[in-house]
């Protein structure tokens, strides 16, 4: 199968599930430099409520046991993200349907 005829049923698949893999609205409240320049004095191993809301390209996709890291990169630059396989793994069979979508929101 061709790449472009691959990612159109990636992309079928992903919409047979019930997501939207290109949403038409996503409201971006902070870019990545922002994120990195509050967060940089934080303490290794140190825990915050704070949220952060934000868009960008998955440029990588790392699977560790139960956790995801995956790397975002917006107009300002890069930032490593964490989420728990669970949290987006169930609703997808494997990760490259998740890397299909392409613009991922944090």
């Amino acid at each position: 199968m061709a790449f472009r005829e691959q990612r159109i049923q990636e992309i079928e698949e992903i919409r047979n599930l019930g997501i939207n893999p290109y949403p038409t609205k996503f409201e971006k409240k902070d870019d990545v430099n922002s994120i990195r320049e509050r967060f940089e004095k934080i303490a290794d191993g140190e825990v915050t409520s704070e949220q952060v809301q934000t868009a960008g390209r998955v440029m990588s996709i790392r699977e560790h046991g139960k956790s995801i890291f995956f790397h975002i990169r917006d107009f300002t630059g890069r930032i490593q993200c964490y989420t728990r396989a669970d949290k987006i793994l169930n609703s997808l069979k494997s990760t490259s349907q998740w890397e299909t979508t392409l613009v991922f929101q944090v």
